[in-house]
């Protein structure tokens, strides 16, 4: 036979040899075996470890200025603590680079005045109010520290991480923005109901930077900003 006629297919260990018009049980074949090793690709950008390099190209490319390896290792262990799922890495990053300035912010500005002082934004995602503090330190700790100390949320940076992605999985993630792939149901969980929605500025603002670490994170399947 003609060897350019010919072709040899080995699909699940058995080779087909004959010519250029497979039969119908390889093509099946075949077709499973590219199937698994498409599912295999996407899956291994999807679902990964994120480095603390990435955690700095995000910010790069967000606008914001990078930050230490210290720090980036300790967002890309809380991160990878939290989630393997780079879509929801994505949203957690543009809502904490946004709340806490490029992660430059532990601490509300001006929060020791605010009315519901001490229990004031803190923490990478700023954490607020009183039941907030007793509701994470418990989950955490099984005590009250955080009431007693609330300064402890602030004051190094893996705390900060920690009750960040702690008000994340409490908070954020149960109220469908993940599972449903729509961003601004991520930012009604932190922020409230604005006036405008999906259409105010700082909504806007946020889903910008989702979709700018998305792209770095290598997400193809970018949610939706609906509230």
């Amino acid at each position: 036979m003609d060897g350019e006629n010919r072709i040899i297919l080995n699909v699940g260990g058995i080779s087909q040899f004959g010519s250029s018009e497979p039969t119908t049980t390889t093509m099946v074949k075949l077709f499973f075996a590219i199937s698994a090793l498409l599912a295999v690709s996407c899956l291994s950008q999807v679902a990964s470890a994120v480095t603390s390099q990435e955690v700095n190209q995000v910010l790069a490319v967000t606008g914001y200025r990078q930050v230490d390896a210290n720090l980036a290792g300790v967002i890309a262990n809380g991160i990878n603590g939290m989630t393997s799922d780079r879509n929801e890495v994505a949203m957690f990053l543009a809502q904490v680079i946004y709340e806490s300035n490029g992660f430059y912010y532990r601490e509300e500005i001006g929060g020791a005045s605010k009315s519901y002082a001490p229990y004031y934004g803190r923490g990478y995602i700023q954490l607020t109010w009183k039941y907030n503090y007793q509701a994470a330190s418990r989950d955490i700790f099984n005590d009250d520290r955080l009431v007693r100390d609330p300064g402890m949320v602030s004051r190094d940076t893996t705390m900060s991480m920690r009750v960040s992605t702690w008000f994340w999985v409490k908070n954020v993630r149960p109220k469908g923005g993940v599972s449903k792939n729509n961003f601004g149901l991520t930012t009604r969980a932190i922020w409230g109901n604005p006036v405008g929605g999906s259409s105010n500025p700082v909504s806007i603002k946020r889903y910008d930077l989702y979709k700018k670490a998305a792209k770095v994170l290598g997400v193809t399947n970018v949610g939706i900003n609906s509230f």
